[in-house]
């Protein structure tokens, strides 16, 4: 079958261009709105943005993003900006949250952040992963994200030229695996997320994390740029890797990306392929949009009514995500 990119076939993109498409697919199970909300609670987002930023005007601010995360019961959030080290932010909104919080009885959410390896922090930069692991920024950081904006598959994908690659000579390069080393001593549980990177680099990653004992969580493997097919994630998750899958790849957005969809059905495929107890649903949300709680809420939604089951959801939301970041 002939296929359009790295999953669609020809049969697939006829289906979902067919003018009754809505009307051909399977029936709904009746979960109800109030019913998904419910979900929501506990839940741990571990990919999330917002403002400030230096990237895509008019995010929904990180502070009114923990905010509605308190009110709705999540339980953690964690940060990533594509530019700058986002645990001192994490450590500010904390701070603010707790007496918010405490005067509408609410539980504040944990508010985490990390530091993706772009060129603004010196890209493949071992010190900056230090820094972020020490003093004030120690308790707050949760992940440390590979070359994103600035990786060499988004820059030429782009058609921005070369960018940065964790390989050499088909290796790992020596920064990486001191990058790695430093997460896996830290006494603080800290993940490591693929972020934009292509499939070889992401398997060459999670033979060196394995063998350090480091969690790896592959990046939106749903999204059109970093898409994993059901063997590619299959062979990563004997790695021990974890597949992420994000609900803005899942739902698209409404102004920062409309169309910006991998066929819905794929990412119900790997979840079911892989199987809950490796992977881990996050929003990826904060885009111009596409604010998070609203996000989490329908994607769990769109699950249940997909029949994937409660307790799959939860393993997915709560249980996985809050393991990988060592929450109790």
């Amino acid at each position: 079958m002939d296929k359009i990119a790295k999953v669609l076939t020809v049969d697939d993109l006829k289906k979902v261009t067919h003018p009754a498409y809505p009307y051909m697919l399977p029936e709904m199970s009746p979960i109800s709105e109030e019913e998904a909300f419910q979900h929501v609670r506990n839940t741990v987002d571990m990919h999330v943005h917002g403002a400030p930023t230096g990237w895509m005007p008019h995010r929904p601010s990180m502070l009114k993003t923990s905010q509605e995360a308190s009110a709705a019961g999540m339980k953690a959030l964690a940060f990533k900006d594509h530019y700058y080290m986002t645990s001192p932010i994490a450590y500010v909104i904390q701070e603010a949250l707790e007496p918010w919080c405490a005067e509408r009885g609410l539980r504040p959410v944990e508010v985490y952040g990390g530091v993706t390896l772009n060129y603004a922090v010196g890209g493949l930069n071992p010190s900056v992963v230090k820094t972020a692991l020490k003093g004030d920024f120690k308790k707050h950081t949760k992940v440390i994200w590979m070359p994103s904006i600035d990786s060499d598959l988004t820059r030429r994908v782009a058609n921005l030229g070369p960018g940065i690659t964790i390989l050499e000579n088909g290796r790992l390069k020596n920064e990486v695996k001191e990058i790695v080393d430093i997460v896996a001593s830290s006494d603080n549980k800290v993940a490591i997320e693929t972020s934009h990177l292509y499939y070889e680099e992401i398997l060459a990653l999670a033979e060196e994390c394995e063998k350090k004992g480091v969690d790896l969580v592959v990046t939106h493997a749903n999204q059109e740029l970093t898409l994993l097919t059901v063997e590619e994630a299959l062979n990563l998750v004997e790695r021990k890797a974890w597949i992420q899958l994000a609900i803005i790849s899942m739902l698209g957005t409404p102004i920062a990306a409309p169309g910006w969809v991998v066929n819905y059905h794929h990412s119900i495929e790997l979840l079911k392929a892989v199987g809950p107890d490796r992977v881990i649903l996050v929003t990826d949300a904060g885009q111009t949009g596409a604010k998070p709680v609203e996000y989490m809420k329908m994607g769990i939604w769109s699950l249940l009514s997909r029949d994937i089951g409660a307790d799959v959801v939860t393993k997915i939301t709560v249980n996985n995500p809050s393991k990988v970041l060592g929450l109790k």
